[in-house]
């Protein structure tokens, strides 16, 4: 039986979202009074988070929400491009024709997000950023996720190259438990904070990274390091609940 065309309704809603939001990003006065501006305090997306979410925004800024109340309509876009490549896939066309849409889909939507971000001419502009999740910013990254979905689709699927991709299956088996888990411990280790013989107070965080890797690396390897560590430590986590047949879901 085939199945009912799913395509079309995404991708209008998701030309409306990708240019409504440039629209009200770029010509909207917001309701503070400032005119059209991508200002970090001043630009329409801050504005409206001040009036409906403060004091619950992010408490590193107080003032705006990297994932306030506008910029969700960037995320929803992007929501949307990971459905129509999905559907794609599934669409039941030779593994070939899925694999070259894929990366040909990608590639031109990498280079318009590019384009508008950085290329376009003033009244267009719309430059990329994730605290605002501009509609660049979607295209660019949506296009570079089609286009490495495409050549693993290719490597793993087409080609049955699979058992490099074991590490990652054991990650998605447990994604979820990984990223509450990594979030709840970094959480962890800045909040447990005392003073050192100096008299400095610092988090646990930066005395562990002290020790392990400051100590030795220079900062951008040390940094790099410290990230590492956080992927493998978590890794071992998901394998020893893969392991156990272990797995939250929601």
């Amino acid at each position: 039986m085939s199945r009912p065309p799913a395509t079309a309704p995404d991708s209008r809603l998701l030309a409306v979202l990708v240019v409504g939001y440039w629209a009200l990003m770029t010509r909207v006065t917001g309701p503070e009074g400032h005119p059209p501006n991508l200002g970090m305090q001043t630009n329409l997306s801050a504005q409206v988070d001040r009036i409906l979410l403060v004091p619950h925004v992010w408490s590193y800024t107080k003032t705006w929400d990297p994932e306030g109340v506008l910029s969700t309509l960037g995320a929803i876009a992007t929501t949307l491009l990971g459905l129509l490549f999905g559907e794609w896939v599934r669409s039941g066309r030779r593994p070939f024709t899925i694999t070259v849409g894929l990366l040909a889909g990608g590639l031109v939507l990498t280079a318009l997000g590019v384009l508008w971000g950085e290329a376009a001419p003033p009244w267009l502009l719309f430059p990329v950023n994730k605290n605002i999740w501009t509609s660049s910013f979607v295209l660019l990254t949506g296009g570079l996720a089609a286009a490495l979905f495409g050549l693993t689709y290719f490597v793993v699927d087409v080609a049955g190259w699979r058992r490099w991709a074991t590490p990652f299956v054991t990650y998605g088996k447990n994604a979820i438990a990984v990223y509450v888990g990594a979030g709840l411990l970094a959480d962890t280790l800045l909040a447990v904070r005392w003073a050192g013989p100096d008299g400095v107070v610092a988090s646990l965080w930066k005395r562990l990274f002290d020790a392990l890797y400051a100590s030795w690396l220079p900062p951008y390897e040390a940094s790099l390091a410290w990230a590492l560590g956080f992927v493998l430590l978590f890794y071992l986590l998901a394998l020893w609940m893969d392991r156990r047949g272990i797995y939250l879901k929601v």
